[in-house]
């Protein structure tokens, strides 16, 4: 027996006012009923991934979990917030549920009452869930499942515009973090979301075109997976960013009900440019992911250079056997790659530095210099992000006084991170007025502490880290 439809009862309530995730709550209510459907992403064990029924098992338990529901915050963080990577995690996980759970409906409400988008209502259906709409054509031809299968099989690569529902930019586990380079940071992903532009390409429905401005790397399990359209089935080496900016942009949309935005925001994810491999080692990873980066840095807007610290974890992915390898074998290995820090080739120097990452950087340390690259203060993100040599010297002076101690170099350099970070955030020492300058350990005495760096060690001899 069909159950009963409940009935609704009107009454008279006082007018509140709504905070911006809930406006988008009362824009879906307001579609109906008949336009409601279960979030791709919804309940339990499969509420994050969506299986085409043709799927086999056994490819999906090779389909990630994301877009995990998390509370709304009344208002979204100022871009200027230092905010953790779980923080900032958590919070792209709120609005990028939030975002797919309503964005069809949301849609497909709006064609009632925008020419516009009535005509982009004709040319994708918006019964179908998200994951499941055509891919457009751009300056790319659109994804097709039996061409990508042939061309991965035969050349390795496959490169078109496909739905920005299929990719997964939050990496899977520490290894595939570290592939892919430091955690966004808040401010990266407002700036980007800013970045995009409306005035790049007009399309046949009378919508202008937003022109994803980058080409993302994406890593699929197998060659079959290609054929699979799948919420999230594409895991994304690098420049998951560009993801998050694209949900906080349509977010805003949203909120703000301009469903022209919405729709042309839509249409760009629906040719979002990609470019695919699969079964990958973690080592060709590592390299792609670098070569990609690299390039990331030159991207026209919106460009964001590659960190240090997350350019050398990759680096020692790549080196085959690093825990032996000398520096003048680090630095031949690393040229022969032709991969490039900012623009500059490998060379000794910068192998040290890499494999420092290999013994005395813990993830203690790690740790503190992603904090000192989120600083506000002027001049912080610059000081371990670009330059590797003052990272060399501030790790040699903690080598050198480690002679002198019984605390491990780790520990020093820990407590080393720490004090400029303090120093750095209270504005008592700046980037610019920083300088190494190498004090002998072999003359006796006690080299001058700089005053953010109060605590001694024993009154060991000890290299200073000074300021001009």
């Amino acid at each position: 027996m069909p159950r009963k439809r409940p009935v609704a009862v009107a009454t008279s309530v006082p007018e509140k006012k709504m905070r911006p995730s809930e406006v988008v709550d009362a824009d879906v209510a307001a579609a109906g009923a008949d336009t409601a459907r279960t979030n791709p992403f919804g309940n339990a064990l499969a509420q994050e991934v969506c299986v085409s029924p043709a799927t086999p098992a056994s490819s999906r338990s090779n389909i990630l979990p994301v877009w995990r529901h998390e509370a709304m915050p009344a208002e979204l963080p100022d871009a200027r917030k230092e905010m953790a990577p779980e923080e900032v995690h958590r919070l792209m996980n709120a609005i990028g549920s939030k975002v797919i759970k309503d964005l069809r409906r949301f849609v497909r409400r709006g064609t009632a009452t925008h020419r516009a988008l009535a005509s982009f209502a004709r040319s994708t259906d918006t019964a179908k869930e998200l994951h499941m709409h055509d891919p457009l054509n751009s300056y790319q031809a659109a994804w097709k499942g039996e061409e990508a299968a042939i061309s991965l099989r035969k050349f390795g690569l496959y490169e078109a515009a496909a739905s920005i529902t299929w990719l997964n930019p939050f990496p899977e586990d520490e290894v595939a973090q570290e592939i892919s380079g430091d955690p966004p940071k808040w401010s990266d992903i407002v700036r980007l979301a800013d970045a995009f532009t409306l005035d790049v390409d007009q399309s046949p429905e009378g919508l202008t075109r937003f022109i994803f401005p980058i080409v993302l790397p994406v890593h699929l399990s197998s060659v079959d997976a290609a054929k699979v359209r799948s919420s999230a089935g594409m895991s994304v080496v690098c420049g998951g960013v560009y993801v998050f900016a694209w949900c906080v942009r349509m977010y805003r949309a949203m909120v703000k009900r301009d469903a022209l935005s919405v729709a042309s925001l839509w249409l760009m994810g629906l040719a979002t440019s990609v470019q695919a491999r699969h079964s990958l080692t973690q080592r060709a990873l590592a390299l792609w992911s670098l070569q990609r980066s690299e390039n990331l840095c030159r991207a026209p807007k919106g460009a964001l250079a590659e960190a240090f610290p997350a350019f050398a974890l990759k680096r020692l992915r790549c080196l085959r056997d690093s825990t032996t390898l000398t520096e003048v074998e680090a630095a031949k290995s690393l040229s022969g790659m032709g991969v490039r820090f900012h623009g500059k080739p490998a060379n000794t120097s910068m192998a040290s530095a890499v494999l420092l990452f290999r013994t005395v950087v813990d993830q203690k340390c790690l740790a503190l210099l992603r904090k000192i690259e989120t600083l506000d203060a002027p001049g912080a993100q610059d000081i371990f992000s670009t330059d590797y040599q003052t990272f060399s010297r501030v790790v040699q002076a903690c080598q050198e006084a480690a002679m002198f101690i019984d605390d491990p170099v780790p520990d020093l350099l820990y407590f080393v991170l720490g004090a400029m970070e303090f120093a750095l955030r209270f504005e008592e020492l700046k980037s610019s007025d920083l300088a190494m300058r190498k004090r002998s350990t072999s003359r006796g005495g006690t080299p001058p502490t700089p005053p953010w760096c109060a605590p001694s060690w024993g009154g060991a001899p000890f290299t200073s880290i000074c300021t001009r």
